[in-house]
């Protein structure tokens, strides 16, 4: 089972007619709670990371932040919710989670300059602008905005009014409206070829100095198993979302390899040499005892070397 690191709950007070959480630099993962009606709204602005919206919720709101040196403020109002985020100069170059539950009712208001951004299934409408990453949402209820400069959109079914636009040239589907094509597994030529028009498009600035990246396959691996519990599936590309160092994009790819291996996602795309498609396949409990049995190989091997 993968094991998280320790969690602080912080404690609400009362100011006026709201109230106002703030975390600073806590050494272990930001964490706070606050409540919302069902028909509330909540917005959301954050400097930089992902955003991966739970909408298992069921009246409350719930921020985790993977990073302890982000200075969090969590603002509760009678009808709606606040968060906003500093991320401080020294660790911009650090992976960065904000994972957010909330109820499916709620309406969401969703921005991020720098991240993918990724929601649930959700009965409300959503709006949500990215300046440098994907966005992926389930089914949504009501109606959308979704805004990017830098990747895809990926949606399902909308029930109401719909503006969908990527200012990158990142394609741009809705699976709901999308004719049932039948799936074919991708092939590892296919998969490596895909790996190597990433690697093509990203600018990677060549450092004279050697760099050790904190990044991991291990670390990887739970990020990507988290978004595929979370989005059922997402596309090969969008996985190297935000990642601007060479070592982050092979790392990323090894633990899909990885992943494969374990059998734990499925990749497939409609017809060779199109958009391939990640999918877990087993569910959560045979995915932790899988992992356990490999985490115990690992700790009985040599410790995982950093790419530099």
């Amino acid at each position: 089972m993968i094991e998280s690191a320790p969690k602080s709950r912080a404690r609400i007070g009362r100011r006026g007619g709201t109230v106002m959480l703030v975390i600073f630099a806590i050494q272990v993962v930001a964490i706070a709670e606050c409540p919302i009606p069902l028909d509330g709204s909540l917005f959301v602005r954050v400097e930089r990371g992902h955003l991966i919206i739970d909408t298992s919720a069921q009246d409350s709101v719930t921020v985790e932040v993977s990073d302890s040196g982000v200075q969090v403020e969590e603002q509760c109002f009678d009808d709606h919710v606040e968060i906003n985020g500093v991320v401080p100069a020294r660790i911009y170059g650090r992976p960065l989670d904000w994972r957010i539950t909330v109820p499916a009712s709620v309406n969401l208001d969703l921005r991020t300059f720098a991240g993918s951004i990724r929601v649930s299934p959700t009965d409300g409408n959503v709006t949500a602008r990215t300046a440098g990453g994907s966005v992926i949402a389930g089914d949504i209820g009501g109606s959308t905005a979704m805004i990017t400069q830098g990747g895809s959109i990926l949606v399902g079914n909308i029930g109401g009014n719909a503006e969908l636009r990527s200012t990158g040239g990142g394609q741009i589907e809705i699976e709901g409206n999308s004719e049932a094509k039948e799936l074919v597994d991708a092939s590892v030529f296919d998969l490596f070829k895909a790996y190597q028009k990433i690697l093509d498009a990203k600018s990677f600035e060549k450092d004279y100095e050697i760099e050790i990246t904190e990044m991991s396959v291990t670390d990887r691996i739970q990020y990507i198993l988290e978004i595929l519990n979370a989005s059922e599936s997402v596309t090969f590309e969008s996985l190297f979302t935000g990642l601007n160092k060479k070592q982050e994009v092979i790392v990323t790819f090894l633990a899909i390899l990885e992943l494969m291996r374990l059998k734990l996602l499925r990749v497939q795309q409609t017809n060779h040499f199109e958009t391939i498609r990640i999918y877990k396949s087993a569910d959560q409990e045979t995915q932790d005892a899988i992992l356990q049995d490999y985490h115990r190989t690992m700790d009985e091997e040599p410790p995982e070397s950093s790419f530099s």
